[in-house]
């Protein structure tokens, strides 16, 4: 009965989790649409503010150059002119030639590229393209807006129709169009790279802190049943023993003393080492969450890589907190001293060559005497260990596992752990030390595996620098 409740006290405790998980997933996934939205809004107005002043004008002059060539489809008799006083021909700039330049200049000098487009353009290279038809025809429905993210293409793109003026009938009142018609619109694409790259990391740091939030939940429930548990059988065996004799009370009274200071040493841990880490992880998440307002992306990248670095701190100290209940020993020291890699290689060998030899996997060793190597044995003992014991779980009857170390040119030790398995194709290792998306697969003998120990021993390789 016991047994059950721990168990429903953890799946609900894992429901809210994912419930709040899910919950910041997609929220982050419509924020950054609605601020790819509202810097579409913002392009396509200030274009349109443009537009209106050349048209309010009638037009401007500018002196033509190389890169502006009178318009030939402007069909104004005072198109050209020649000031002698300048020496220089002028000729007239009206809103759609203006627009297309501007373009032009944006798409060599920003992510942001326009196009003005028509269903009937007078120019045939502002015709829509195929997403830009399909909301030309919206915005004949009485729309007023569209917005879309191509993915195959990488852009947020944007449109909004250009509706007909009394100044836009100089150029178009021959196409048979009257105020406040759709002549047709302005199209702004906005590359999606930076979108997607903060939207990516904002849901894996969401990733890490709930998972380090269930993570250290379960286990405080786990603790505290285990500790109820514990003492409500101390309680018991002290009031038998009150009844029997004298000296059992005192042996059961140390006992229990002992027993609290062990829970007082475990929450004290839990209270003060944790704190510190957490406090960071929301001061940074705070101080992301104004930069992405501001869409300052280098910013909100430099907070993620300080909040994923705070977390993994957070989640070694739950893997010392749980070495230290098992074992009462302590935190996980590091220790770099010079190191022989071939002792640590031999005894690997040692440890798992009965495992080996009943798939019938030979273990090879190649190495020379003498390699040494500064780091810190035991922490390297045991990524070795993960590594050769994971070789040998994916490597199928009769394969072979070669472990080899050699001194490098540069004057570095490499030690390589090659196995006969089938190996992983290229999702997997694109996503090998990915938490979000962390994959399982079997071994030769339809065990799980989760992937987490490479994670582990690419940490444990990674604070020796």
């Amino acid at each position: 009965m016991k047994r059950a409740t721990t168990i429903n006290i953890i799946l609900i405790w894992t429901f809210f989790v994912l419930l709040s998980f899910f919950w910041n997933y997609q929220k982050v996934t419509k924020n950054i649409n609605e601020l790819a939205l509202n810097q579409g809004r913002t392009y396509f107005l200030e274009m349109l503010i443009t537009r209106s002043w050349n048209a309010g004008h009638g037009g401007v002059y500018v002196p033509v150059t190389e890169s502006t060539q009178p318009n030939p489809y402007l069909d104004s008799t005072n198109r050209d002119f020649y000031i002698e006083e300048l020496g220089k021909q002028i000729t007239k700039i009206n809103p759609a030639y203006m627009t297309r330049q501007i373009a032009e200049i944006a798409k060599e000098k920003s992510p942001i590229q326009y196009h003005i487009t028509s269903l009937k353009p007078i120019r045939p290279e502002n015709l829509a393209d195929e997403w830009e038809t399909q909301q030309l025809m919206t915005f004949e429905d009485g729309i007023t807006e569209s917005f879309e993210y191509i993915e195959k293409d990488k852009f947020f793109r944007y449109m909004a129709p250009l509706m007909v003026t009394n100044s836009c009938l100089q150029c178009h009142e021959t196409q048979g169009y009257k105020i406040g018609d759709v002549r047709g619109g302005i199209s702004v694409s906005i590359d999606g790279t930076g979108f997607t790259l903060s939207a990516s990391q904002q849901k894996t740091t969401l990733f890490y802190i709930h998972l380090i939030v269930f993570l250290i939940g379960s286990v405080s429930i786990l603790f505290f049943r285990i500790y109820s548990q514990k003492k409500l059988k101390t309680i018991e065996l002290a009031n038998q023993t009150i009844k029997l004799k004298n000296l059992e009370l005192t042996k059961s009274t140390k006992e229990l003393i002992k027993s609290n200071l062990t829970k007082d040493l475990m929450f004290s841990i839990i209270a003060h080492d944790l704190k510190g880490p957490f406090n960071s992880i929301l001061g940074f998440s705070n101080i992301q969450i104004k930069e992405l307002d501001d869409n300052n992306l280098e910013k909100v990248k430099k907070q993620s890589v300080n909040i994923n670095r705070e977390s993994n701190k957070v989640y070694d100290l739950l893997l010392n907190l749980l070495d230290w209940a098992r074992t009462q020993t302590g935190k996980i020291n590091l220790t770099i001293e010079s190191n022989s890699i071939n002792d640590i290689i031999d005894n690997t060998i040692e440890l798992y060559q009965a495992q080996a030899k009943n798939k019938g996997i030979k273990l090879l060793k190649l190495t020379t005497n003498g390699i040494k190597a500064e780091f810190d044995n035991q922490i390297i003992f045991t990524v070795i260990r993960n590594l050769v014991s994971n070789a040998i779980k994916f490597t199928p009857k009769n394969g072979k596992v070669t472990i080899s170390a050699f001194q490098t040119k540069d004057d570095y030790l490499e030690v390589l752990i090659k196995d006969s398995g089938a190996g992983m194709d290229q999702e997997k290792l694109d996503n090998l030390f990915n938490f979000e998306k962390r994959f399982s697969t079997s071994n030769t003998h339809e065990e799980s595996g989760t992937g987490l120990g490479l994670i582990i021993c690419k940490e444990f390789i990674s604070i020796h620098n």
